[in-house]
């Protein structure tokens, strides 16, 4: 079977493109505001998918004695929200 000549629209051209520059903080910061900015998803998914990331964010923190997200955490976060 033949692959289509166009590019895949589930993920934005930045996500895409600029994923290959970009450190894993940012990455994981532009795939979620991807996520939770998707107008095909709807209103009360997008919601979910807000609480758990908040929810992972700070049990992570939590589980690491941090103030703010380190690369590590950062990781996990994005592999989580790609799979």
């Amino acid at each position: 079977m033949t692959r289509p000549a166009t590019r895949d629209f589930a993920r934005p051209l930045t996500v895409a493109f600029l994923g290959v520059y970009m450190g894993i903080k940012e990455r994981y910061a532009s795939i979620k505001k991807a996520l939770l900015t998707d107008e095909s998803i709807c209103t009360e998914n997008r919601a979910i998918f807000k609480d758990y990331f908040e929810w992972h964010e700070n049990k992570l923190k939590r589980t690491n004695n941090l103030a703010d997200l380190d690369d590590a955490c950062a990781k996990t976060l994005y592999h989580v929200t790609v799979r």
